[in-house]
């Protein structure tokens, strides 16, 4: 009580401190010498909202050139994630197509690797961009890999580790490719990343079955190796490197231009 702590008081130093405790907050007192210090939250700084944040990346690339640049007079094709990635498609779609008025024609294509190409929520993103691109005249098309759909796909390659690459034909004929990526650790391609939107992004079935069938049984496919890590020591990852040799077959010696 008041008392005790008057008394108490009088003995040593003694700081407060203020906590929230159900619907109200609570105030704590301890003494001086058996409180070593405070640790406070990091500040957080006011995050901009998604498309807004997506059109400052744009307007500073990390080579200085603007996409804009880029893809003018160019065959574009734009890789977008389906249903199954939480990502602010409809803001990151909006952002990029804004870039895109001088491309000469705009390839979209939603890349479901093995998922379900009818799935209704895949159909709705389909139809959130044929409705961004209508409103902004662009000249496009958009497609959703249909992995099982045989005649979708044409053979481009075989990689070292003998994985056939059969590749959406709505991309063989870009002339710059743009990949709107989700960056995040994955269980067996060490990182999710732009490499993924080639294969199994725009790949048929047959070809990412072989590539994780294959590989996923080796050890070093695994959480957080990737031979693009920086550190070298967690860049021995056999299915991630089989996805980049097939994305080297599929993009041949055209530009990729990734938002992550």
């Amino acid at each position: 009580d008041t008392k005790f702590l008057s008394h108490i008081e009088l003995k040593m130093d003694i700081e407060t401190t203020h906590l929230s405790y159900g619907k109200g907050r609570r105030t704590l007192y301890i003494p001086s010498r058996n409180l070593a210090g405070f640790i406070k939250p990091i500040s957080i700084v006011e995050l901009s909202r998604p498309e807004a944040a997506v059109q400052s990346a744009l307007d500073d690339p990390l080579d200085g050139v603007r996409l804009e640049t880029l893809v003018s007079g160019k065959k574009a094709c734009i890789t977008i994630e389906d249903y199954t990635r939480a990502t602010p498609r409809k803001e990151i779609v909006s952002a990029l197509s804004k870039r895109l008025l001088k491309a000469g024609v705009v390839q979209y294509i939603v890349a479901t690797g093995t998922h379900n190409p009818s799935d209704e929520r895949n159909l709705k993103i389909k139809s959130v961009i044929e409705g961004i691109a209508i409103s902004l005249n662009l000249n496009f098309n958009v497609t959703i890999n249909a992995s099982r759909e045989e005649d979708q796909f044409e053979y481009v390659g075989t990689t070292s580790r003998g994985t056939n690459v059969r590749v959406n034909k709505m991309a063989l004929d870009a002339d710059i490719f743009v990949t709107a990526s989700d960056m995040k650790p994955h269980y067996f391609a060490g990182y999710s990343a732009a490499n993924k939107h080639f294969l199994p992004g725009i790949c048929a079935f047959d070809t990412t079955r072989v590539n994780h069938c294959r590989l996923i049984k080796d050890e070093k496919s695994n959480y957080g190796r990737h031979p693009w890590h920086y550190d070298l020591k967690r860049r021995d990852n056999p299915l991630t490197a089989d996805m980049l040799e097939a994305m080297e077959f599929i993009i041949k010696d055209r530009p990729v231009y990734t938002l992550a």
